[in-house]
């Protein structure tokens, strides 16, 4: 009898094992601090001005706050996060905390990715700052570490939204949550089901599978219009997974020639990383930048061109 009961006792610890390990979730961080620049992007680069008239141009780099929108050229993937329009900065702080470090009030103050002013949506000349999470599944919570540009006030607000996608970025839902960050010594903002009905929505669609996150400055057309947002640190809650099906011998070969992407063999669709459809057939031009292109048989795979 003892024996039965031990042996149900191990039974029932180790299915309780393997509901853990079937049931974790990881953490998934985009940490700035980290990233490495772009030997063109303001950070390094920097830029020349005249600031005391005096006829000969000063070079201003590095946490220097001589930046506009043209230096937030900064696009690519690391640490498995798409980013576009943005400023990395691994080294700077929150602006209320440059000069006395102690001030910050967020445990990842020191570097931040900028996003850029997101403009003219919908247009041939649109302008977004965002970050796109790598696919995942089960989500659980997002974490958000950010910190404003400019001061916020009544009649300036320094939002973000979080927005979702269900095919890997080719398009978007329409749900999203629109939150603001406040305060230039950094502030933190945690989502979960329970804070929010749309992050409901964005676990639960989760659950059914892979999804992917976009962080990005708000559209023009929200009063008070575009401002730019500076991230610190970002921490997803949920399992990782590749939401981008391998390539087989049944889809068409890519290839990428002076801006063409082209298959010898059937067709093509492109997309970029906005969801705008860039073109269809055996190849299609595009700009440098991330694409995806989507074969006949449903499968993606995304493509860099420079």
């Amino acid at each position: 009898m003892k024996k039965q009961k031990f042996l149900k006792q191990i039974l029932t610890a180790f299915l309780a094992f393997i509901g853990m390990m079937l049931f974790a979730q990881e953490e998934i961080i985009f940490d700035p601090a980290a990233l490495i620049p772009a030997d063109t992007g303001y950070y390094i680069g920097g830029v020349w001005k005249d600031k005391n008239d005096d006829g000969v141009d000063e070079f201003y780099n590095g946490c220097v706050d001589e930046y506009g929108d043209a230096n937030h050229n900064e696009a690519g993937v690391q640490q498995g996060f798409t980013y576009n329009g943005c400023m990395i900065m691994p080294t700077c702080w929150p602006k209320d905390a440059d000069e006395d470090h102690n001030l910050a009030e967020i445990e990842h103050a020191e570097g931040y990715i900028e996003l850029t002013k997101t403009k003219y949506l919908d247009t041939d000349s649109a302008i977004m700052g965002y970050i796109i999470s790598p696919p995942v599944e089960n989500l659980v919570s997002l974490l958000i570490e950010a910190s404003p540009d400019v001061s916020s006030n009544q009649d300036r607000h320094i939002y973000y939204w979080i927005e979702y996608s269900k095919d890997n970025g080719a398009t978007w839902e329409m749900t999203y949550i629109q939150d603001e960050t406040t305060s230039k010594l950094g502030d933190a903002h945690t989502y979960d089901a329970t804070t929010h009905l749309e992050f409901d929505e964005m676990v639960n669609a989760s659950k059914d599978g892979p999804i992917v996150l976009r962080i990005m400055s708000t559209p023009q057309a929200i009063p008070p219009g575009p401002q730019r947002v500076k991230i610190h640190y970002l921490k997803i809650m949920a399992d990782k997974v590749n939401a981008i099906n391998p390539v087989t011998l049944d889809d068409p070969l890519v290839k990428v020639l002076d801006n063409t992407i082209y298959v010898e063999t059937g067709t093509i669709d492109v997309y970029n990383m906005l969801g705008q459809h860039m073109g269809a057939g055996k190849s299609v031009w595009v700009p440098d930048g991330i694409y995806l292109v989507r074969y006949p048989a449903g499968k993606t795979q995304k493509i860099i061109v420079e």
